[in-house]
């Protein structure tokens, strides 16, 4: 519902080093009043955090599948800038895992 609310322009979002996560006020809100539950900011928190080393871990990963096949210039071009905004986010945070606040 968030992204169809996003589609609409009715929810903005955040922008992160791998794409844009919702505010913890609109999943809130969704929690709330579509499935009537709380939604906490330890579970947004434990959600959306960013665990560099992983990512960056996956990357090398699909980094080796990819050395053989012959992929699109625009998939390899964003592949190493996700790479180069995570390697970014780690020296300017100096966290392995960052808050979505």
């Amino acid at each position: 519902m968030w992204a169809e609310g996003r589609a609409n322009y009715k929810y903005e979002a955040i922008e992160t080093p791998v794409g844009r996560i919702p505010h913890y006020k609109d999943l809130q809100e969704l929690f709330r009043r579509e499935l009537s539950k709380e939604y906490t900011e330890t579970e947004y928190i434990q959600q959306f955090s960013l665990r560099l080393h992983k990512y960056l871990e996956k990357m090398d990963r699909m980094k080796k599948i990819f050395e053989n096949i012959q992929m699109p210039a625009e998939f390899s071009k964003e592949f190493k800038l996700q790479i180069d905004r995570l390697q970014a986010a780690r020296e300017r945070f100096r966290e392995e895992v960052i808050s979505p606040f």
